[in-house]
């Protein structure tokens, strides 16, 4: 375990340096080069990870620094860091600088590593313009297989991550050829993995693509192919959240159930989200959080309505579409049973869903329930409808509770 977390390191400290790189606003000085990688680096230090400055040296126009990254496994911290070297020139009268993040080898904790897996692979070089305060990086990664003992294992491909743009849009790419992690009869694996994000001042685009993954044990799996998750997110008075999530192909097998070559999606809007109660949840549960004050905050969001816009749920030809509301309402002072029925009056729901057959079969639905509540379609499918509005709920216009 202790080595499957060193690796995990070094990759995060690889990525982390197109993080430092970001937070470079230099002017024309190397001394304001090495505040900044300092301060970007030590500023990552969290209860994971403890990063101090070892040495610095300015010679004219090139920057040397090390530094030393302490991981934190649970309550104890691993008594060998990971080292990491910075090296930058700038140019003549400040116009750019051109550096490089290295992991040195012989000592720390990549020595360790290197031990383990024969051979440790990083390229990690930047170029940034001081004119248009621009940023190119370009990483790439690579280890060997590590052997985790008693039968387990760890293996990740070769990873590259490239980062360009300035403090108004920013775009990255990052591509994993696979993951592998394996406990004698277990095994999850990932392939072709890449996750595209393009930010710019109020707007956070991500994009996650895998070829295929899945988990394996001796009572069968689960697998798929062709993944896509896509997703985009607005930050203004209101936070908004668009979803597009597809599965090409999902099959399921086990000694109860054999689904195979099933199509799954998921799609929608989020909105109403106030960005300010947003905010006050996040410090809270980043900040000591108590049961108390996390409810007060999920009320507030809750309280000033949300609503979920051109829903889209679908498993092959089956799927179910439409709108959900949460209602704005008062929540303070309200017991748990009291919100619960507040909250269910709240709610306004209208779904239009479709099954086909063989969903009938495997839910055991019987004639008389289809008879009353769906209607049969030319195609041999069954449709109808919900709604829901003030707690009443009806299901094809008969009213359900």
């Amino acid at each position: 375990m202790k080595k499957i977390i060193i690796a995990i390191g070094c990759t995060a400290i690889i990525g982390g340096g197109a993080f430092v790189a970001n937070n470079m606003l230099i002017k024309n000085a190397a001394e304001t080069v090495t505040s900044e990688v300092e301060s970007s680096l030590i500023g990552l230090k969290n209860k994971f990870i403890d990063v101090q400055l070892i040495d610095v040296e300015i010679n004219n126009n090139n920057v040397k620094q090390d530094f030393a990254i302490y991981i934190n496994n649970g309550s104890k911290r691993l008594p060998e860091p990971i080292y990491l070297k910075h090296t930058a020139t700038v140019a003549p009268f400040g116009l750019s600088v051109e550096g490089n993040f290295s992991l040195p080898k012989d000592k720390g904790l990549t020595s360790t590593l290197i031990k383990e897996v024969a051979s440790l692979n990083e390229n990690i070089k930047y170029k940034f313009d001081t004119n248009n305060q621009s940023l190119d990086l370009q990483s790439n990664f690579s280890f060997g297989e590590i052997n985790a003992g008693r039968s387990s294992s760890f293996k990740l491909g070769d990873v590259e991550i490239l980062l360009n743009g300035n403090k108004d849009a920013f775009t990255t790419s990052t591509k994993i050829d696979g993951i592998r992690i394996s406990k004698r009869r277990e095994q999850v694996y990932l392939n072709g993995i890449e996750l595209k994000t393009n930010t710019t001042n109020n707007t956070y685009h991500t994009e996650i693509i895998a070829n295929d993954g899945g988990y394996n044990d001796r009572s069968g799996g689960v697998s798929f192919k062709d993944a896509k998750f896509d997703s985009a997110i607005t930050i203004d008075d209101n936070t908004n959240l668009k979803l597009d999530w597809k599965v090409n192909s999902l099959d399921l097998q086990s000694s109860n159930i054999t689904q195979l070559s099933n199509k799954l999606g998921l799609s929608g809007e989020i909105n109403g989200v106030k960005t300010q109660d947003l905010s006050s949840l996040i410090d809270l549960i980043e900040n000591n959080p108590t049961e108390e004050t996390i409810e007060a905050a999920l009320k507030s969001i809750i309280g000033n309505g949300i609503k979920f816009e051109n829903i889209n749920i679908f498993v092959n030809n089956s799927s179910t579409n439409g709108q959900l509301e949460i209602m704005p309402a008062n929540y303070k002072g309200l017991t748990n049973r009291e919100s619960g029925k507040a909250f269910e009056k709240s709610l306004k729901v209208d779904f239009n869903i479709t099954i086909t057959p063989k969903l009938v079969q495997l839910f055991e639905i019987n004639q008389n329930v289809l008879d009353r509540l769906w209607n049969e379609e030319e195609s041999g499918n069954y449709t109808t409808t919900f709604k829901q509005s003030l707690g009443k709920q009806f299901i094809n216009g008969v009213k359900a509770n």
